[in-house]
């Protein structure tokens, strides 16, 4: 079973969670998995009205929303909600990260060592228990620090390193392991599940035959 999707994101850095959802589908029973991102800016609804305009066939939608707060509920509604207004009927699914999308990121040391150039290197980068991940309200800000504390720069390397930190985020979120620590976040559990639901719920739906009355009808008049 092929699935076609598109992700509905908060912003371009966000994109490479395309290649997180491909991974999942996968997982969960899919044959193949084809995405892509969307980042536009309003509300849910609006996404949804010209996602319908511009992509048409689809098998699947992503919508990507922080929790912004402890209690991702809130947005799932959101989610739902606004894209039933938008009129998607087909299958739907949130992205919805507590509270933002850098607490998974927060659940590898070695991969932030690794795009901060420094492998091996030994600076405690600080980083809170995978129980207390969930409950850090500014995870971007711990993921900043942690960065920087790996990369062990100092002098004019270390402006270089800081301002490297968006393009150095967005290669944690494309190597994020979906069967790593992440698995521990409350958030991200979620989310596989939530996956693997509407892939069995796909799969288990008839699939649509030709109208052999039809067929034959023209072959005769042919």
């Amino acid at each position: 079973m092929k699935v076609k999707f598109v992700l509905l994101c908060e912003g371009i850095s966000d994109s490479p969670l395309v290649d997180v959802l491909r991974s999942l589908l996968i997982e969960a029973g899919a044959s193949a998995a084809s995405g892509e991102p969307v980042a536009v800016t309003g509300t849910v609804e609006s996404k949804i009205r010209n996602l319908l305009t511009s992509t048409p066939e689809l098998d699947l939608v992503f919508v990507h929303r922080d929790a912004d707060s402890r209690d991702p509920q809130p947005r799932y509604d959101e989610i739902q909600s606004g894209a039933l207004a938008g009129g998607w009927e087909k299958d739907l699914v949130g992205v919805v990260p507590v509270q933002t999308t850098e607490a998974w990121l927060l659940t590898s040391e070695s991969e932030i060592r690794e795009v901060a150039g420094r492998r091996n290197g030994k600076t405690p980068l600080n980083l809170p228990n995978h129980s207390e991940i969930e409950r850090t309200a500014d995870a971007k800000g711990r993921l900043h620090e942690a960065y920087m504390l790996a990369s062990e720069s100092t002098g004019r390397r270390r402006k270089a390193v800081a301002k490297s930190f968006g393009s150095r985020r967005a290669a944690l979120l494309q190597r994020l392991d979906i069967n790593g620590d992440v698995c521990k976040l409350n958030s991200f559990a979620r989310l596989r599940d939530d996956i693997r639901a509407v892939v069995a719920e796909m799969a288990s739906r008839p699939k649509e035959t030709p109208d052999v009355d039809s067929d034959q009808s023209q072959q005769a008049s042919d």
